[in-house]
């Protein structure tokens, strides 16, 4: 009997079936965490944008998920707060653990917008602040059919680049 590794995919869709009691370390990510050092938490995003029909605080906390989901040094928690299991996990692994809160802000004048997205970094468990990491996009001249997805666009990419400076600093701490 032969094995093959299921794509990531099918794995998302089994856990949406059957989702891991509230707290878990969902079991895939355990799997796939070989050479983790860090277990992280993406907690509460907000969004400052002028039109309150855009959410850019989901887009934003989704861009952050999937990057983090492609790194081998993370193991993603879906724990809404520190539980025993998240503990054990922990220390089992011996993981650093972090939740990242995040903000996007939309700025506009002067002709040009301004995306900005910060991501902060804080200590799981006990939500000792440790650093910000922000960045900056500025956009011109997308009309107003355009706008709403040139504005997902750039915040995708600006918590991309947030999460490689965050990234880095864990490594430097």
């Amino acid at each position: 009997m032969r094995f093959m590794r299921a794509p990531a995919a099918l794995i998302a869709l089994c856990l949406a079936a059957h989702p891991a009691p509230a707290g878990a370390v969902p079991p895939a990510a355990r799997a796939a965490a070989t050479g983790a050092r860090y277990l992280v938490r993406v907690g509460d995003f907000v969004s400052q944008a002028a039109s309150p029909a855009r959410d850019l605080a989901a887009t934003a906390r989704d861009a952050l998920l999937r990057s983090l989901s492609r790194e081998a040094r993370v193991v993603l928690s879906d724990a809404a707060a520190p539980s025993a299991e998240v503990q054990r996990t922990l220390r089992r692994r011996s993981l650093e653990g972090y939740t990242i809160d995040g903000r996007v802000r939309v700025v506009e004048g002067g002709g040009a917008t301004r995306v900005e997205v910060s991501l902060i970094v804080q200590t799981l468990p006990g939500r000792e602040y440790r650093f910000e990491s922000a960045v900056t996009l500025t956009l011109s001249g997308a009309g107003d059919r355009a706008r709403a997805q040139t504005l997902e666009d750039a915040t995708r990419r600006a918590v991309g680049s947030a999460t490689v400076r965050c990234l880095g600093e864990l490594e430097r701490q």
